[in-house]
């Protein structure tokens, strides 16, 4: 009888660990975890975040993952509209069964809030839609001009 132990293997990948974000955007960092062992295996995954974010785990913070399977999770991490400018640290930690496995250092580069460009597209798209109101109205006043135009009495003819 040959008996042999074989550690069950959780690999944990990140699709990016520096996102840009503004202030009162959110940013999404997709954890990918990956069970080569043979048996279900159950994962949570915690993250700190400072009072600068509010933090979501989607589609759930702990997972059960069969044998031989991957599960990605997202963290959603929406920055506060008064989080200062700059890079904020995040620590996600993924763990299993009590045990931590791994923690992995996310960085959101925060930036000031886009509402000056926001209020520059708005003033834009509302000039836009004054001037096509305006082009309406001139082209619908020269049709109805033109109409008058073409409906002349009829000149009386001479015998």
């Amino acid at each position: 009888m040959v008996t042999g132990s074989t550690k069950a293997k959780t690999t944990i990948s990140v699709g990016s660990q520096l996102e840009s974000v503004s202030q009162g955007a959110t940013a999404v960092f997709p954890l990918t975890i990956t069970n080569s062992g043979r048996t279900s295996k159950s994962y949570t995954v915690s993250v700190q975040a400072g009072d600068w974010a509010d933090v979501k785990i989607s589609p759930t913070s702990t997972m059960v993952i069969d044998g031989g399977k991957t599960q990605t999770v997202y963290v959603f991490v929406t920055a506060d509209k008064k989080a200062p400018a700059g890079a904020q640290v995040l620590t996600a930690t993924v763990s299993s069964n009590g045990q931590k496995l791994e923690d992995i250092t996310l960085t959101a580069n925060v930036a000031k809030s886009g509402s000056t460009f926001r209020s520059l597209l708005e003033w834009g798209l509302i000039i836009m839609v004054v001037l096509l109101v305006v082009l309406g109205l001139i082209i619908g006043f020269s049709r109805l001009k033109g109409d008058e135009d073409d409906q002349q009495p009829p000149q009386p003819q001479a015998i």
